[in-house]
């Protein structure tokens, strides 16, 4: 009895130890750890293609923010389309654009 006891304290010890030294490393929860990038969730307001650039109204705040993409990214957007950026911190480039699908109702 006293061996498995001893065993069960043993496995405990360890796994407590491996998850903590893997969950330190970043691996774990990288997207906690390294936040690298802001999400801007909204609408398109304007696209301008020559200049790269998009304006999405925010639809946490209702402000226009203007973002800088490559054409790429503003080649298949349109006027009216639900967005969310990936935009880089202290910058206003996106990363990403992926469209938010609407949600249709069933009658």
């Amino acid at each position: 009895m006293k061996k498995l006891v001893a065993i069960v304290v043993l496995l405990m010890v360890v796994v407590g130890l491996t998850t903590a030294s893997y969950a330190k490393s970043g691996k774990l929860l990288p997207n906690l750890l390294k936040k690298n990038v802001d999400v801007i969730r909204g609408s398109v307001v304007a696209v301008d293609a020559t200049k790269n650039e998009i304006i999405v109204k925010d639809s946490k705040t209702g402000v226009d923010k203007t973002i800088l993409a490559g054409s790429n990214l503003t080649s298949s957007l349109k006027v009216g389309e639900e967005v969310k950026v990936m935009v880089k911190i202290g910058t206003n480039t996106a990363e990403s654009i992926k469209l938010i699908p609407k949600k249709t109702t069933k009658k």
